[in-house]
């Protein structure tokens, strides 16, 4: 839970999120892990990161934007636009733009930047991040269920393929 709330409030650490949150997935189908507690822990961790990141861009990001982003078209107009784009979709657009890959990276401190208000992000960064999680967990708990498959049917083909994998990559 902890790389996933430093990743939700915007550190660039290189481990792919997904990653993170499909192998839990998966911990918790072999029960390993408490699936609801798993779940609540990750969904409690990406809603805390990202209202972290969305008052960053909020208070100190916003006036260093504000003076420089003219620079690069991020002009107070702009954010004005955004802002009323994001209020008239309201929070479902918000959470539907968090769950869509790669433009969570950008609507959150778009938020921010834009003032849109607290009582309208927070319901849709929650939305979106829950959604998101929970197609995670399917994919996580379906892999989780076939890769045991494969290794109970034939774990002498798993072996293989790694050899071969290796192999092939060093010759």
């Amino acid at each position: 839970c902890a790389v996933i709330l430093t990743k939700a409030i915007g550190v660039p650490i290189p481990i792919p999120g997904d990653v993170i949150l499909i192998g839990t997935a998966a911990r918790a189908a072999e029960g390993k892990v408490l699936v609801w507690l798993a779940f609540a822990g990750l969904l409690a961790a990406l809603t805390v990161g990202g209202t972290l990141q969305f008052l960053l861009a909020r208070g100190p990001a916003r006036g260093v934007v504000i003076r420089y982003g003219r620079r690069l078209g991020l002009t107070t107009q702009r954010l004005d636009a955004i802002a009323e784009r994001v209020h008239r979709a309201g929070a479902l657009g918000i959470g539907l733009a968090v769950l869509t890959p790669g433009v969570r990276t950008a609507v959150i401190p778009a938020c921010g930047l834009s003032n849109v208000p607290m009582r309208l992000f927070l319901p849709g960064l929650a939305l979106g991040s829950g959604l998101d999680l929970g197609l995670h967990f399917a994919i996580g708990y379906a892999g989780a269920g076939l890769l045991r498959t494969l290794v109970e049917a034939s774990p002498g083909l798993i072996v293989a393929l790694c050899r071969s994998k290796n192999s092939a990559s060093f010759p």
